[in-house]
This record gives C-alpha cells, sequence and structure tokens, in this order.
C-alpha cells in the first residue's frame, strides 16, 4: 500500500470518476476503464494500478452506481452512452491525452466495446455481459457496426471454462463479428483478471494486451 501511495495521485472528478495519475504527463496513454458492478476492475483498484509501469499511462477509472451496464451515462455526467463518449473525449482532448484505450471488466465491457467502435479506436473488454442481456447495446452495435469505415480494434478475454462468459462472448460475435476473442483454457471462473493475477499472470497481461497497444 505504501509503494502505491508513492506512485500513484487520485484526482475526484466526481463521485463516481477517478483519474489515476503516475509519473511525468508527456506522451502517455489513457486508459478509459470501466467498473462492474463490483464498482471495481475485478479486484481492488490498488492491486490492479501496482502492475502498471510507471509513466506508461494514466487511467480514468469509471462507475456505474445504478449497475445498468452505462446505458445511462454516469450520474452528473452523461445521461447515455454518446452523451458519456463526448464527455470523455473533451476530458482526453483538454488534459493533452493523444492515445486512449477503453478498457472494461464485466458489466463495464459492453459500453468499453460500444465505444471503441464510436471512436474507431481499441477496446478491451474482459468477461463482457451478453448484448442480449441489454438490448441497447444489440442495436447500437448493429448501427455503429454499418459504417464500413470502421476500423476499430476489439478484443474480448475470458475463461474458456466459465459458460456464461463463452456464451456471451458468442452471442457477442453474432452481432459484432470482428471482435477478437481469446479464451485461456486454464481459468474457469468469471472474474478472469483476478484468476491472472493469482496465477502471476496479470503483469505480462497488461503489458502485451494493454500498454503496448
Amino acid at each position: 500500500m505504501d509503494e502505491f501511495n508513492k506512485n500513484w495521485n487520485r484526482e475526484k472528478i466526481n463521485e463516481n470518476i477517478f483519474l489515476y495519475k503516475n509519473g511525468i504527463n508527456e506522451n502517455k496513454k489513457l486508459i478509459i476503464a470501466f467498473c462492474g458492478n463490483m464498482m471495481r476492475l475485478m479486484m481492488p483498484t490498488y492491486i490492479f494500478l501496482g502492475y502498471i509501469e510507471r509513466n506508461s499511462c494514466d487511467i480514468l477509472l469509471l462507475r456505474d452506481p445504478t449497475r445498468q451496464h452505462y446505458v445511462n451515462g454516469v450520474t452528473e455526467i452523461a445521461t447515455s452512452i454518446d452523451s458519456l463518449s463526448d464527455w470523455i473525449i473533451n476530458f482526453q482532448e483538454n488534459r493533452g491525452y493523444v492515445n486512449k484505450i477503453f478498457f472494461g471488466t464485466s458489466s463495464g465491457g459492453l459500453i468499453s466495446l460500444a465505444l471503441g467502435l464510436k471512436n474507431n479506436n481499441m477496446a478491451i473488454a474482459i468477461c463482457p455481459e451478453s448484448p442480449m442481456i441489454k438490448l441497447a447495446y444489440k442495436d447500437y452495435f448493429i448501427k455503429m457496426n454499418e459504417d464500413a469505415q470502421n476500423k476499430a480494434t476489439l478484443k474480448v478475454f475470458l475463461g474458456k471454462g466459465y459458460d456464461r462468459d463463452v456464451k456471451a462472448a458468442g452471442e457477442l460475435m453474432d452481432i459484432l463479428p470482428q471482435v477478437q476473442i481469446t479464451a485461456d483454457e486454464k481459468c474457469n471462473v468469471h472474474y478472469y483478471l483476478f484468476d491472472l493475477f493469482l496465477r502471476y499472470k496479470l503483469k505480462n497481461f497488461i503489458s502485451h494486451e494493454v500498454l503496448a497497444l
């Protein structure tokens, strides 16, 4: 915990949005991270931050206390997927970040993919829910996917042994066939990121699948 306090500064944007800043500001990526229903990224935030290399990126952490998969935005900031996207892009530009990555876990996974599509950007979803759970996302994905010029890279990671996540990934691919799905044969739980942590694989995953993009 001491090392966490030393390396990171937390700026409270509002009750559900926090900016974690690490080191110098020049030429850094912004990871826009959407928490799941437990209001975290499948683990305590300080553990996740402990695996981020210093000066590599800052993290904008968002939570949806209504537990509606961000369909209605974030309280006091936005009321829809599109208005949330506009707020994030304005934040990115005003703070001087050039590159960004959308990243979401569990019920934060669909919004990360949606904003990746909307902004023609890299997006990573960890064990996202099925778009059939929130039909607003099904309609949104179909609409956004009509743009033949969209070159967004969308990646999904999950445990191959967790049937619900495997089914959700299949339903997602039916709507977004360009999604790149990686199913880890050694994982049989929903909390894939925490499982990587327990198997001493989290640092490698963040370095090669997130920060290297």
